[in-house]
């Protein structure tokens, strides 16, 4: 992956690192980056541009959260760019690099815990590769954004839940939630998980993993404007079935045709792999994993607005532990068909690789 983003750096973006934050030139950059930002014209950019000037202004210092879209939103996100900011010890410098490095590390924890869920499956850990195929993994390489790192803690909550390893369950669970808000979702199922096991005092135990992100979200939001109204909850079902009657226009008249096909593809693969999901949760409900699972679906359901369901980079990051579950479960029990819908997605994602390949193959010979 990484010789990846080497060679595209190289051939695509003159070697200039920061054109991976996918940086547009409809927002202002604070001035002590501007100097130093590839930006793409005629561009909105993407969330790793936000997430590279928090890891520059973790608390508030320089005044970075007036460039970002939706400052309180972005913040309570802290620990990808806060771990960057660590690992560079606070120097501008070293920043953008160490960034690209926890999003990295994120792989390489995710294929790592994806093998060792394959071991205590007695098959190859060799699948474990399996999770550079999920769709959070694609997007955060190209775009450095945080969804592969909770995709990766979700995998290894599915690891040590069951080897019951529960304060490494409990450390993963915080961690997951100041990754990304819907990593509650992790700490609903082990509490609910227990309640119905009626360990009462473990749950309660594990409501306090929580914590964290409570404290820190109370920090952000004396630091922050109130968020804007993000329109992408609708009835269950019915974005994925409208989304079904919606042709979109794509740049290149070359790929239009396939990418409306792969389209399809996508969501049919997204349906059938939250099918398959609830079949297994169905087999095996009162575990954490399955309970898990079963939110995620129900949260891909209801996820729903016009602009988060135009294109499978944007509404299948969100469900990727969904997709990457049934990754798993599929190889480890031999179901070879069962890999298909979840890799569904990630094909229709895979076409906004294909121009920057080719330059790379141009650059090359």
């Amino acid at each position: 992956m990484l010789l990846w983003q080497s060679l595209t750096v190289r051939y695509n973006f003159g070697g200039d690192w920061t054109a991976l934050f996918c940086t547009g030139d409809h927002f202002q950059v604070p001035p002590e980056l501007r100097t130093h930002t590839y930006r793409f014209k005629n561009s909105t950019g993407y969330d790793g541009q936000f997430y590279r000037y928090i890891a520059h202004d973790p608390f508030f210092k320089k005044g970075y959260a007036g460039f970002i879209d939706d400052p309180r939103l972005r913040y309570r996100r802290i620990l990808v760019p806060g771990l960057a900011h660590l690992l560079a010890f606070g120097q501008p410098p070293l920043i953008d690099a160490a960034l690209v490095a926890i999003v990295l590390l994120s792989v390489f924890l995710g294929v790592f815990w994806s093998g060792r869920w394959m071991l205590l499956h007695e098959r190859s850990p060799a699948w474990g590769l399996l999770f550079l195929l999920v769709p959070a993994t694609l997007t955060s390489l190209d775009r450095m954004l945080v969804d592969s790192f909770l995709c990766a803690l979700f995998v290894g909550f599915m690891v040590h839940v069951r080897r019951e390893s529960w304060v490494k369950v409990y450390a993963l669970c915080a961690a997951a939630v100041l990754t990304r808000e819907t990593g509650v979702l992790m700490i609903a199922a082990v509490v609910v998980s227990l309640v119905l096991g009626k360990r009462w005092s473990r749950a309660a135990l594990f409501a306090t993993s929580v914590l964290p992100a409570l404290a820190w979200g109370a920090y952000v939001w004396q630091r922050t404007p109130s968020s804007f109204a993000h329109e992408i909850v609708t009835w269950p079902a019915l974005g994925i079935l409208r989304r079904f009657l919606v042709l979109r226009d794509y740049p290149d008249p070359v790929f239009i045709h396939l990418a409306r096909f792969l389209d399809v593809l996508a969501l049919c693969g997204l349906l059938a792999s939250f099918a398959l999901a609830l079949c297994w949760f169905w087999k095996e409900r009162s575990e954490a994993v399955a309970v898990c699972v079963a939110l995620f679906v129900a949260l891909g359901l209801v996820l729903g607005g016009y602009h988060h369901m135009l294109h499978a980079y944007g509404y299948a990051r969100p469900v990727s532990p969904v997709l990457a579950f049934v990754l798993l479960r599929a190889a480890a029990s031999g179901a070879w068909w069962a890999l298909v819908p979840p890799l569904l997605p990630s094909l229709s994602i895979s076409i906004y690789f294909g121009p920057p390949f080719i330059g790379v193959v141009r650059g090359l010979f």
